[in-house]
Order: C-alpha cells, then structure tokens, then sequence
C-alpha cells in the first residue's frame, strides 16, 4: 500500500463520513511523494453559476488538505490563519478531481503550506497558500480523539 489514510471528523464538511450534505473525502498521505492528497467529484450542488462550482467550495477543499497535511507533519491540529488562492481554470460540476498538499515550511508555532486542484488530465485548476497556526496543548489532544478512522 502506498498510501496511508487519514482519519476525519465525522460531521466535518469536507470529510466527514457521516455528514448528509457533505464531500466525504478520503484524504490520504503518501509518503513517498511526502504530499496528502484526495479526489473528488463535485455536482450540481456545489455551483456557484451554471455547472462552474463556487470559488469558496474550491478553496475549502483545499484549505482541508492543507490542514491534514499540517496534522501529519506536526501531530497537532492546524488552524488556518491566512490563505491565499489563485483560480486558473473553471472546476465544474459532475467531474473527477484531485486535490494534493504540500509543506513548504514549519517554524516554532506555524506551518506553512501549499495546494492545488487538478482535472483528470493532470491540469492546474486553482492552488492555494496557506499559513496555519499549530494548536499545542490539551485542546489539541482533545479534537484529535474526536478523529474516526476509516
């Protein structure tokens, strides 16, 4: 197996495997490549106009990998504390996606990260930067325990 499968919060959004009008995405860590990554099919619930999906939809998937990619490399929760996304193609609905995160930097008390969307023909649809705040003390531990594991 190449690939490790991060856990998620059950009501969360963009993984949450419970959550009705969720994404339920399947993050996965691939170590060789060192990058968390996911697919997704977006639909016509997630438009913002027509079948082109909304921007903030786009940039919450990649906010998510970012902060699992955050909670690998630390072992801590990661809180977003600046984002910043570029959007070069259209992400429509009823299509394939991947979304991959990467670390570019960690200091003391944040990390900093990067992501992008994909097509199925390998093209970059939008990427993000993302500065994150790592959480440390009990209130990290405690989130995480409220983890499932796929």
């Amino acid at each position: 197996m190449c690939c490790e499968k991060m856990p998620y919060y059950p009501k969360c959004f963009v993984c949450g495997q419970e959550n009705s009008i969720g994404l339920k995405m399947v993050f996965e860590y691939d170590k060789k490549n060192d990058i968390v990554r996911s697919k997704v099919t977006f639909t016509e619930n997630h438009v913002g106009y027509e079948d082109i999906i909304h921007g903030g939809i786009v940039t919450t998937v990649m906010d998510e990998a970012m902060a699992w990619m955050g909670i690998k490399k630390t072992g801590l929760m990661c809180l977003t504390n600046k984002l910043n996304v570029e959007f070069k193609k259209a992400v429509k609905s009823m299509n394939e996606y991947s979304v991959e995160a990467k670390t570019e930097k960690i200091s003391e008390d944040k990390i900093y990260m990067s992501a992008r969307i994909l097509d199925g023909d390998g093209n970059e649809c939008a990427n993000a930067e993302g500065e994150f705040l790592i959480m440390k003390g009990r209130k990290s531990s405690m989130m995480y325990e409220k983890m499932k594991k796929h």
